[in-house]
């Protein structure tokens, strides 16, 4: 698992060659230990630390749940366009890119929380450069992976592997959407969609 974080490509072939389900699933759990942990620093900046928990632990279950499900979205679209695959591949896809992000967001969020705790003026530009050094290398990692990944445990090209990811990252987006609309559906009824031109009347 922390191989991912230093030699992506020999952790992604390891998990290829071994098809260790326990490993995927501990790192499923740690990836969404990591942002949980991030989710409760970074709002317990702005309310108590209890209701910060709750989020972290709702943050928790959503990457767990989000990534079973787009592990079989992974698998279903990378198996329809090569023909091959299966749902530990698609799985494995999910998993393993999101561990460098996971682990860089939570130091990030602990540099932030300390950041502010000490308030001192040097150790500010001090966390903030480990912010500034940190995070955008691990998203960096997390791309790579993300690629590497759908193009070695589905055994294609590097073009299917592009189109592949592009499917599913567009899939993502429409879930989030569809989300976000029920959200607001349920907070807001109707009204919320007011600026699209829909009113009740439309619905009855």
């Amino acid at each position: 698992m922390l191989k991912l974080l230093w030699d992506p490509s020999d952790a992604i072939s390891d998990i290829k060659q071994n098809k260790n389900h326990l490993t995927v699933i501990l790192t499923l759990l740690v990836s969404s230990l990591f942002l949980g942990l991030a989710t409760t620093f970074l709002l317990w900046l702005a309310v108590p630390l209890q209701k910060a928990a709750l989020f972290g632990v709702g943050m928790f279950l959503w990457i767990i749940l989000v990534s079973l499900y787009f592990g079989l979205a992974t698998k279903i679209t990378m198996k329809g366009l090569t023909g091959a695959g299966d749902y530990f591949s698609g799985l494995s896809s999910m998993v393993y890119p999101h561990f460098p992000f996971a682990t860089g967001m939570l130091l990030s969020s602990v540099c932030i929380v300390w950041s502010i705790a000490l308030n001192n003026q040097i150790m500010n530009f001090f966390f903030l450069g480990l912010i500034v050094l940190i995070l955008p290398l691990t998203v960096c990692l997390s791309l790579a992976s993300f690629y590497r990944c759908a193009k070695e445990l589905f055994d294609t090209n590097m073009f299917t592997a592009v189109m592949g990811l592009l499917i599913v990252k567009i899939s993502s987006i429409i879930l989030l959407l569809a989300v976000y609309g029920a959200f607001l559906m349920l907070t807001k009824g109707i009204s919320a969609f007011s600026f699209l031109g829909l009113t009740d009347i439309y619905l009855l």
